[in-house]
């Protein structure tokens, strides 16, 4: 059996080294919309600058939403999936909207 070896660093947080390339600082994080009426995350995830939000296992931020995955969007495999009425976006609508509102794209993920 081996052995992990561990490793340490430390980051000095108060010395600028480079940038952060502004296309890959993106984040699958939400300004979640579940909650919106108690707390609104808007203000604070635009200062955090994402250019792009990952839309990917969105319900699990967002509890009791029905968000961007495809059981979510359309949840009965059985319904025809070329009839409209047997696909729910609504909330994924809002929440997209509610991202671009804050500056930032959206990476689609269906899945």
């Amino acid at each position: 059996m081996s052995q992990t070896s561990k490793r340490h660093g430390i980051a000095d947080f108060s010395k600028r080294v480079g940038m952060i390339r502004k296309d890959l600082h993106s984040s699958n994080f939400t300004p979640g919309i579940g909650a919106q009426a108690v707390r609104n995350f808007n203000e604070p995830f635009k200062k955090l600058h994402y250019t792009y939000s990952r839309a990917h296992d969105l319900m699990y931020t967002n509890p009791a939403c029905r968000l961007a995955d495809t059981s979510m969007i359309f949840s009965n495999m059985h319904d025809d999936p070329a009839d409209p009425r047997n696909y729910y976006f609504e909330q994924t609508d809002f929440l997209f909207e509610n991202l671009k509102s804050c500056g930032t794209d959206i990476f689609y993920q269906l899945g």
